[in-house]
């Protein structure tokens, strides 16, 4: 990968349910932060080809990893998590597994990001198509955020949602791409059946001479993501 401060990683996922589709309007987690257009993707944890992607994303998180950050640091990672952790309601106490069965992908953007359906033709976010559950087609980035001016962000990955395609299939439940993106979108984008099963969920950067060894940190929680790298 070449040299970059703040590098990037383009990921073309398909195929997939997508979950929580806030696309209407843009959503705001803390008062702190810009609201913000997101979805979350779910990859089902017994299902090898949404298996094989899930690996592709994790492929992509330490090449990052090891590009843009030193040995030794933590990195936050809040757009992804085992959907089968325990959550627990601060207001009720009660404790819950939010996707039993999954691992999730989250993706957020400035702007809304473009929608297409499976003929390529653009779509409106009323669409009763674009439901929780529906099988989509997705254009994400993986990032090192820029900090805001004058401010310092911690060490962290961020990823965004660059466009949606909605193949219109699946069953509900309770700077963008363009149309050209999505043309030769099909089975060369993915991951195919040779793919390495090979995950050792070890996010370190690769060692670069004597130091302790680094950790990251899986924090799913929202943080103030004020970060413009994809975005302006």
């Amino acid at each position: 990968m070449a040299s970059n401060k703040y590098p990037s990683k383009v990921l073309k996922l398909g195929r997939l349910p997508i979950s929580y589709p806030h696309l209407d309007k843009p959503q705001a987690y803390s008062d702190e932060q810009t609201p913000k257009f997101d979805i979350s993707i779910l990859f089902k944890k017994t299902d090898p080809y949404a298996m094989r992607q899930w690996k592709q994303v994790r492929k992509a998180e330490r090449e990052l990893i090891e590009a843009a950050f030193p040995e030794g640091v933590r990195i936050l990672k809040w757009y992804r998590g085992d959907g089968d952790t325990d959550k627990v309601n601060e207001e009720t106490g009660e404790t819950k597994k939010p996707q039993p069965g999954y691992f999730w992908l989250k993706g957020k953007a400035i702007k809304r990001p473009p929608l297409f359906d499976r003929d390529e033709n653009r779509i409106q976010y009323d669409d009763p198509r674009l439901e929780g559950g529906m099988i989509c087609n997705f254009i994400m980035a993986l990032y090192k955020p820029k900090p805001p001016p004058g401010k310092k962000l911690k060490p962290m990955l961020a990823c965004a949602v660059n466009g949606i395609q909605v193949l219109g299939i699946g069953k509900p439940f309770g700077g963008g791409a363009t149309e050209k993106d999505f043309e030769d979108f099909d089975n060369d984008d993915l991951p195919d059946e040779n793919v390495s099963d090979d995950d050792d969920d070890d996010d370190r950067p690769k060692k670069r001479g004597k130091g302790r060894k680094s950790r990251d940190e899986d924090d799913d929680e929202d943080e103030d993501d004020e970060d413009l790298g994809l975005d302006d």
